[in-house]
């Protein structure tokens, strides 16, 4: 169980870009973070980051992929790591 869990998330991880993989490093660290504070995190940290609607779309790969999690929605969006 343990070693599919670990493939999953080595496959997923695999699909990410540069700037997804800056943005779940963030949320490993933190474990759950809110949108904006998330996104303000990311931006700090990455010298040439994307626009809002970009990272939405990041965040919406992730959730897609199985290695995030949401809770609630809109500016209120918690987001949690899953694997």
């Amino acid at each position: 169980m343990r070693e599919a869990k670990k493939l999953k998330k080595s496959y997923a991880l695999s699909k990410l870009n540069e700037h997804q993989l800056v943005i779940y490093e963030i949320l490993e660290k933190k474990t759950k973070m809110a949108s904006g504070l998330l996104y303000k995190e990311y931006y700090r940290l990455v010298s040439s980051s994307v626009v809002a609607r970009a990272y939405r779309n990041y965040m919406r790969k992730m959730v897609d992929l199985g290695l995030v999690m949401t809770r609630g929605n809109g500016r209120w969006k918690i987001y949690e790591i899953a694997l």
